[in-house]
């Protein structure tokens, strides 16, 4: 749903006549609005053609206008969230090949995997397609360290886990 909100419209002034030396600079104008945009025209011999008020310097004779718009528009969107459930088990970790994650989440659908170092370098990215809540990654291409698993989803939400390569040996 869309709101729009209506504002008294206040005038705007292009200020007095004014005769000047060719040469000089005079400020045109006498607004104080500065919440709407005013435009000014012809745009030659202006300083800024957006100015509130502006400052001009004609060699000639010449009668500037000003059109000032003044619009407040809000948007308003109504989201309707239902709870995300999700629970994800990473497992062997550690892990020396394939890693397998179970996912429990009321989404399914396609899932980016992104392994990266603690330095924060991506190490290997896959897409999958999440169907029977299972994915697996291949990790035995990563040399011994731990790393973070990140898991993105169709829905735009993502889950990050930590992920020990290589030390099974050692526990």
């Amino acid at each position: 749903m869309d709101n729009f909100s209506l504002e008294e419209i206040r005038s705007v002034n292009a200020g007095l006549d004014v005769t000047i030396i060719i040469g000089d600079t005079v400020l045109i104008g006498n607004n104080a609005d500065s919440a709407s945009s005013y435009t000014w025209s012809p745009n030659y011999f202006i300083a800024d053609i957006n100015a509130v008020n502006a400052t001009v310097n004609p060699p000639v004779t010449t009668t500037y206008y000003v059109t000032k718009t003044q619009c407040s528009v809000d948007f308003a969107t109504t989201i309707n969230k239902e709870k995300i459930i999700t629970k994800i088990k990473v497992y062997p970790n550690p892990v020396s090949n394939w890693l397998s994650i179970s996912v429990k989440k009321n989404s399914l659908g396609k899932v980016k995997t992104e392994v990266f170092d603690l330095a924060g370098k991506l190490i290997l990215a896959d897409n999958q397609l999440l169907q029977d809540e299972f994915l697996q990654v291949n990790l035995s291409s990563i040399i011994d360290g731990i790393y973070l698993l990140k898991l993105t989803f169709s829905d735009g939400t993502s889950e990050v886990l930590k992920v020990k390569v290589g030390f099974k040996k050692y526990f």
